[in-house]
């Protein structure tokens, strides 16, 4: 299979990915790599189901084959193990597709769960007469810490480096199948303190992704105005950036102002806000998902008048409007924009009213989307004016901050670690401050006080020092678990 894969790359018809290695890892996990691919890269329902079908057949072939059992019963077996497969890879691959292509973490974090369920579940399986024997379960957790260092590495090397892995996948995949057929005693010897170390050294950056609440400390008070620029969803008063606590940046509430995305006005009701909402109208999710050029006007018509320096402090989305905003047109009074959780390029975009690759995932993220809005879950619409505009164009997101902001203005950013999957290798900014990735997840950025730390020490103008490899390097493991770039 490692052959297979490599010669389908050097012919064009399969992508060099970060997750290039699964197509040759332990069943079932190749499926779902399967998945991912055609998810992202079928221009058409045929040939997405054409190709499904083309790898569970394969597959199990090559699984028969391994086993041993070209017989009838073999393949019956080996067929029915990918069949168990399919509908948890299509679910974990529209996930993966989803959380790349709206970059929304929590979505790809859910397929990472599901792919590694199915294979705790499936993996041991075949390999002792399909059935399941003790201590398979440490055989498969070992493996999947060793296939996330081959991840990694596939994640943040070139394309030659990530056909290279295939063939160290392969091989890993061999010796867990060893492992897993009893040609060696059942866990003695090293075995066992090996798993633990790998599964250790996978998840000993966990603890810290616990969102840890802000602290109570007060920074040194701060002349000028502080305007925060909340994400997409939620209202005025409810949404993550009116939990920031003001003190924590030196500033306090009266000089404290919230961007309204439904444009000036005498305030809105303070709800669950830190601070009064005294200016700006009283907005709605969907106000949220206006076109940027209105957003970006508005923003501007609501800084104008603020007593200088303004420090402006964006998250997620609002990231965006704020570059739009300070861009093309310079706020003299605008002294820093601290960007917090926001994206700098978009891997994939989503395919609407139209044809090619991505078109099934696409049509998988807006059943996911509807379904979860049904729900009351979200209010996120692939297709509103704004998000069709950055989500659903080609280089729309990167083309906006790429232009920067204004050269008389400090420009600092701070990332989840946790967003990192959704982000790929090249995470940071151009001509900014890129504080170190925080573990935490996208709206936990906010309250944190590692983040209000970092922050401070940005409008103080210290020196941030050295971000350790520890900072990104776990999460971006599982970079893996999306879909390929175009």
């Amino acid at each position: 299979m490692a052959a297979a894969v490599t010669g389908l790359v050097a012919v064009g018809a399969l992508p060099a990915w970060a997750g290039l290695a699964h197509h040759v890892a332990l069943p079932p996990l190749d499926l779902f790599a399967d998945v991912r691919v055609l998810l992202a890269e079928a221009p058409s329902y045929p040939r997405f189901v054409a190709g499904l079908v083309a790898s569970v057949a394969l597959r199990s072939l090559v699984l028969a084959a391994m086993l041993g059992s070209l017989d009838r019963r073999g393949m019956a077996c080996s067929l029915a193990l990918y069949g168990a497969a399919v509908a948890p890879a299509l679910v974990a691959g529209v996930l993966g597709f989803a959380g790349v292509a709206v970059l929304y973490a929590v979505f790809l974090w859910a397929a990472v769960g599901l792919a590694a369920a199915a294979v705790l579940a499936l993996g041991p399986l075949p390999w002792r007469g399909w059935r399941w024997r003790p201590g398979a379960r440490w055989v498969v957790v070992g493996y999947l810490a060793a296939l996330l260092v081959v991840s990694l590495a596939s994640a943040l090397g070139t394309r030659f480096v990530q056909v290279g892995l295939v063939w160290v996948s392969a091989g890993l995949t061999a010796v867990t199948v060893r492992r897993l057929s009893g040609r060696r005693p059942w866990l003695r010897g090293w075995p066992r303190p090996v798993a633990a170390a790998l599964v250790l050294a996978a998840v000993a950056p966990a603890p810290a992704a616990v969102p840890r609440p802000a602290s109570a400390d007060r920074a040194p008070a701060r002349a000028g105005t502080l305007f925060l620029v909340p994400g997409i969803g939620a209202s005025s008063g409810t949404s993550t950036m009116f939990r920031l606590d003001p003190g924590a940046l030196g500033f306090d509430c009266d000089q404290t102002v919230y961007f309204s995305y439904a444009g000036p006005g005498a305030g809105a009701p303070q709800r669950s806000a830190r601070c009064p909402i005294t200016r700006g109208a009283p907005y709605v999710a969907e106000h949220t998902h206006r076109p940027m050029d209105e957003l970006a006007a508005t923003l501007r018509a609501q800084i104008a008048d603020l007593a200088p320096p303004v420090v402006v402090v964006a998250h997620s989305q609002g990231g965006w409007i704020a570059a739009s905003a300070l861009g093309g047109t310079p706020a003299p009074a605008v002294e820093t924009v601290v960007l917090v959780g926001a994206f700098p390029r978009h891997q994939r975009g989503y395919v609407l009213d139209g044809t090619g690759a991505g078109l099934v995932g696409t049509d998988g993220v807006e059943a996911l989307t509807a379904a979860l809005r049904g729900a009351g879950a979200t209010s996120f619409d692939p297709r509103a004016p704004l998000p069709r505009e950055y989500l659903g164009t080609a280089g729309a997101v990167a083309d906006l901050m790429g232009d920067g902001f204004p050269r008389h203005v400090r420009v600092a950013t701070v990332t989840a670690a946790l967003d990192l999957p959704v982000m790929g290798a090249d995470w940071r900014f151009d001509d900014a401050t890129d504080l170190c990735p925080v573990y935490v997840d996208h709206s936990g950025l906010i309250t944190s006080a590692a983040v209000h730390r970092l922050v401070d020490g940005v409008l103080d103008g210290r020196d941030q020092g050295r971000c350790g490899w520890w900072r990104r390097w776990p999460a971006q493991a599982f970079t893996a678990f999306g879909v390929p770039s175009p």
